[in-house]
């Protein structure tokens, strides 16, 4: 015995009688008028019914689904824009070192520039000190050396006039 909506193999066909076997292995015979090569109607509306219900379960799944990605999505967006800002303050950083470090290296060079010229200024100075001591020493030499000449001078001097004027010198003031 069959149901109806059953689907069945046909075997053999006759005008009024066909011979079919069941899904399950059974054979037997069948008024050919019950047959229809058609999916019933019914059936079609049970398996459109399962497929709305299978359909529905996914859009509801895929509604759970869209709606934990939203809220993934929200919080990627707040750390990207977060992310954004450090990468603009890294950036400005960057660029305030790029800054000071041109600057500095011309500081560099500017200051061992510096350094070399204190050097050599140095060396001139200690040269010139040693120079102006030696000057100072030979000119005191010589204005000792001249004034002592001058003193020599005037004793010789002043004893050849007293030779010179043959009187006697006499000891005592005059008034």
């Amino acid at each position: 015995m069959a149901n109806s909506n059953d689907y069945m193999e046909v075997l053999e066909q006759t005008e009024e009688w066909t011979k079919v076997r069941t899904p399950d292995g059974k054979v037997g015979w069948v008024l050919t008028r019950y047959l229809t090569d058609k999916t019933p109607n019914a059936l079609i509306v049970n398996q459109l019914n399962d497929k709305v219900s299978t359909q529905a379960e996914t859009i509801s799944s895929l509604r759970e689904e869209n709606k934990q990605l939203r809220k993934e999505n929200r919080e990627q967006k707040f750390k990207i824009s977060s992310l954004s800002t450090e990468v603009g303050g890294v950036q400005k950083d960057f660029q305030d070192l790029k800054d000071a470090s041109s600057s500095y290296l011309e500081l560099k060079a500017s200051y061992d520039d510096l350094i070399q010229k204190d050097e050599v200024r140095s060396v001139k100075m200690e040269e010139m000190q040693k120079e102006n001591l030696r000057l100072k020493t030979s000119e005191r030499l010589k204005f000792s050396l001249i004034g002592g000449g001058f003193i020599i001078l005037g004793v010789v001097i002043g004893g050849l006039l007293q030779v010179l004027r043959l009187r006697p010198k006499r000891s005592g003031y005059k008034l």
